[in-house]
């Protein structure tokens, strides 16, 4: 892990207009001066969505795991209601340590 000079108290461990709150020490870094170099991390996650068809009106449940989707969309047309399964991808972003 790097560890760079705090942005925010430039590296003191202090923030000057917070010594009021706890002494002044800065948050972000917990008073070190120092903190962890961060960096982002972009993936894509699919999400499965159980759509179903009421009153002209369509609803979905969303984020639901694949197999709890598919149960959902079985169980909808068993009972005679229309229903389907949507797939979707996203991007997910993630702080990470550089």
């Amino acid at each position: 892990m790097t560890k760079i000079e705090c942005g925010r108290c430039c590296g003191t461990g202090k923030v000057g207009n917070f010594a009021h709150v706890k002494g002044g020490v800065c948050f972000a870094c917990g008073g070190s001066g120092l903190r962890t170099k961060m960096k982002t991390v972009t993936s894509e996650k699919v999400v499965y969505y159980a759509c179903i068809d009421m009153e002209g009106r369509e609803q979905k449940l969303t984020r639901a795991t694949e197999a709890e989707a598919m149960a959902l969309v079985n169980s909808w047309i068993a009972s005679g209601v229309e229903a389907h399964f949507e797939t979707k991808t996203i991007k997910v972003r993630t702080q990470i340590p550089a």
